[in-house]
């Protein structure tokens, strides 16, 4: 016996269609920005994005001032594309590899996430 449950489809997660770093090997020094670019969409809508930039190295987060970026980012509609740039914490960032993790949401809660590595010397 097949029952529906209400008739209601339940909602597809989010799509990442892109996620492109301009740079996947940046210089540490004065002014220096990591930049990224992005599609995304959903079949009901858009809610959130989130970035997440952390060490991926061993012996991190040795130094007085380690680097850990995360910031939510409200979107609307079915779908977005842009190019986000973050500044980069001259001189308190040490050199090596970070992990890069995107996650949308949309407004149903599913979430889909791609993760992107970069080195930083």
């Amino acid at each position: 016996v097949f029952v529906s449950a209400c008739g209601e489809k339940e909602s597809d997660p989010p799509v990442i269609a892109s996620l492109n770093l301009v740079q996947d090997s940046i210089m540490s020094e004065q002014g220096a920005v990591l930049q990224l670019s992005y599609s995304i969409s959903d079949d009901n809508g858009l809610s959130k994005f989130r970035l997440t930039i952390l060490d991926d190295f061993p012996d991190a987060r040795l130094s007085l001032a380690p680097w850990f970026y995360e910031q939510d980012f409200n979107v609307t509609g079915t779908e977005q594309s842009d190019t986000l740039l973050v500044n980069l914490p001259y001189p308190d960032l040490e050199p090596g590899q970070y992990k890069l993790s995107f996650t949308v949401a949309d407004i149903d809660e599913n979430e889909t996430a791609q993760e992107k590595s970069l080195v930083i010397y």
